[in-house]
């Protein structure tokens, strides 16, 4: 997810060629540490993220408070609001992760409503069409945070991974997403699979035998100590 943060927010066509390179490699690196690491350095993840979220609350909140808004504006607001974010986050890191993929998914949908309707950034229902959508899958996430949080963390890393080596080789990624070379999007597409199911896989074997202060702590009984794996049923044809 850190990753995929890279490509939002730094425009590649207008960076010189060396930087351009050093970002993209760095989006690569990002997207495979999300893709293979990202529940073992979950609240490292999401207070990273909520920074950036948090960064860009603040540049909202300056546009809608300030009409000629100044340099020392931006700096003041958005500090506060991103580093008040990425402290919510650490701290309540399952409420701002379904928080987060709630606004995910419903600016997803509005998204793609505002694109490919008669509808504009103005118009009412496809933001409320768009909440609406996004309600299931907070739910969801907040039900089975863990679950959720590996398979998004996987996926949008491998896209990322992907998606960067694709531009180091010669295409950038507006060309690839919006019907550039074929062959560049069947490599996007076949190549995320598969490193979305070896990340997933990895993660989950990480969880079970690694614990650190930056994965979600486990689930406590009422004298707060950790409970004890629940056991496997075996059938009894396993039996030797």
């Amino acid at each position: 997810m850190i990753g995929s943060i890279a490509f939002v927010l730094i425009p590649l066509e207008l960076m010189p060629e060396g930087p351009m390179l050093v970002a993209v490699v760095g989006a690569m690196f990002a997207g495979l540490i999300s893709c293979f690491f990202g529940y073992v350095l979950f609240r490292l993840e999401l207070t990273v993220t909520g920074l950036f979220w948090g960064l860009g609350l603040g540049g909202l909140i300056v546009l809608w408070r300030f009409d000629a808004p100044r340099g020392i504006d931006y700096f003041v607001i958005c500090t506060a609001t991103g580093l008040l974010v990425a402290l919510a986050s650490w701290l309540l890191y399952r409420l701002l992760f379904t928080l987060g993929t709630f606004a995910a998914f419903g600016l997803a949908v509005a998204g793609l409503l505002i694109t490919y309707t008669s509808a504009t950034r103005t118009t009412v229902w496809p933001w409320i069409v768009g909440t609406v959508a996004g309600i299931g899958p907070g739910v969801v996430a907040f039900l089975y945070t863990r679950q959720v949080f590996i398979f998004l963390s996987a996926l949008f890393g491998a896209f990322v991974a992907i998606l960067s080596a694709a531009v180091v080789i010669g295409s950038p990624p507006g060309e690839i997403t919006s019907g550039g070379p074929r062959w560049m999007i069947w490599v996007l597409v076949l190549g995320t699979i598969p490193l979305t199911a070896a990340g997933m896989y990895t993660q989950v074997w990480l969880g079970r035998i690694l614990r650190t202060s930056l994965a979600p702590t486990p689930k406590r009984d009422r004298r707060g100590k950790p409970l004890p794996p629940k056991k496997k049923i075996l059938p009894r044809f396993t039996k030797l």
